[in-house]
């Protein structure tokens, strides 16, 4: 099982490794990217990132399967 997540923050191209434990959720784009949201602003609203990386990628990244 793995407990990081490994990926491409969209808009400034910056690797992020992340504990899976601060994920809230991941959704799929239109463009089939993801969002990841990792929390609520004060007003309730999501807090994330958009990923480089396709949803499809990321779920098996969560699998224990090797991506590349």
């Amino acid at each position: 099982m793995v407990s990081f997540l490994e990926v491409t923050e969209k808009q400034d191209n910056i690797k992020v490794i992340l504990p899976l434990s601060e994920i809230r959720s991941i959704t799929q784009c239109n463009d089939l990217s993801a969002f990841i949201e990792t929390g609520l602003d004060s007003k309730g609203n999501s807090t994330g990132f958009y990923t480089k990386e396709l949803f499809a990628e990321i779920k098996l990244q969560l699998k224990g399967e090797n991506v590349n």
